[in-house]
């Protein structure tokens, strides 16, 4: 925690605006994997969406409490990906046919275009570092 606080003062010092992004949500499931196999079966990709608890999902907790803690305490800007990827509670493991994540806990190539233009992740990360609360 220290040597990230660290970094981010400095990184500050030489006039950069510093966002920190969350990680992806995550079930705890290797949904890259669900989506291959329902692709394959000619399954409704849906069924492998998750719920995500507070918009973190139950697979980062620990590491979402951590980016909470450490962006609140050190008043930093911080983008919450939960809040592109899952809507009342569910986590969508695809969007619009595409796959969002390639494994447990990573977005696809794809998937992170697709999140990204849809929903304006970068203005979202501008936003951030002007100081604006997303997520």
């Amino acid at each position: 925690e220290k040597q990230m606080i660290k970094t981010v003062r400095m990184l500050e010092g030489m006039g950069k605006q510093v966002v920190i992004i969350s990680p992806p949500p995550t079930g705890g499931l290797d949904h890259g994997k669900c989506l291959l196999k329902s692709s394959l079966r000619k399954s409704e990709l849906g069924f492998c969406n998750f719920v995500g608890e507070d918009k973190n999902s139950i697979g980062n907790k620990e590491i979402i409490a951590f980016v909470k803690k450490v962006t609140s305490e050190n008043a930093l800007n911080v983008v919450v990906l939960s809040t592109f990827i899952c809507q009342a509670g569910t986590c969508k493991a695809s969007d619009d046919g595409t796959f969002v994540y390639r494994d447990t806990g990573h977005l696809s190539v794809e998937g992170s275009k697709l999140i990204g233009k849809k929903y304006d992740v970068s203005g979202a990360i501008i936003a951030a570092a002007k100081g604006r609360k997303i997520g």
